[in-house]
């Protein structure tokens, strides 16, 4: 009998260290209204893998805030269809620096978003697409149509803002799971090529 007691005992003390009898309290020690707590919840949530087309590498990587103002620009016109296209985009890396190539190409800067659903070659011609639907010209540096190769997309887009003139390289990579974009200076034989 004595050992009934004590296995009653410690299930009554083990249920009431787990804190079953007692609502969750926050670090001041009022308890959480349920609309905070489902708030927290869900963000917590957006940022788990939730679905099969869930990239990994999008939980793993920070964001950088864009610096310069043609980066500011472009992220202004690019994020929002990353968005729509493949839920969420995190801007990872920038360059700030133009940098002049052998053939006097000059780039402007590079911008490279991690997406949160898996990239196939598929996405790069379904951003193409939604790239012209938003009024980006295609452009003659690459050809008016998305190239594809093993496991990336490239394609070329222009546009223009009141900033100024944009010349866009959009590298889809599924390899890398990353979206690079790489600015040009607006003018350049390459853009000028029929």
């Amino acid at each position: 009998m004595s050992r009934t007691l004590i296995v009653c005992i410690f299930s009554v003390l083990i249920f009431i260290s787990t804190g079953c009898s007692k609502k969750k309290s926050d670090a001041s020690g009022t308890a959480a209204k349920p609309s905070e707590q489902t708030a927290v919840n869900q963000q917590q949530s957006s940022q788990t893998i939730q679905k099969i087309s869930d990239n990994p590498g999008f939980f793993t990587v920070s964001a950088v805030s864009p610096k310069s103002a043609e980066v500011k620009d472009l992220d202004k016109l690019l994020r929002p269809i990353l968005i729509e296209l493949f839920e969420d985009a995190k801007l990872v890396e920038q360059s700030e620096t133009p940098e002049t190539r052998a053939d006097g190409e000059v780039i402007k800067n590079k911008m490279v978003y991690v997406v949160r659903m898996i990239l196939t070659p598929q996405e790069g011609d379904n951003l193409h697409a939604a790239l012209t639907a938003k009024g980006f010209a295609a452009s003659p540096r690459m050809g008016r149509k998305p190239l594809h190769y093993k496991s990336t997309v490239t394609m070329t887009v222009m546009k223009t803002t009141s900033l100024g003139g944009y010349s866009l390289n959009i590298i889809v990579d599924a390899n890398k799971q990353q979206i690079e974009i790489i600015s040009y200076q607006l003018g350049s034989k390459y853009d000028q090529m029929l």
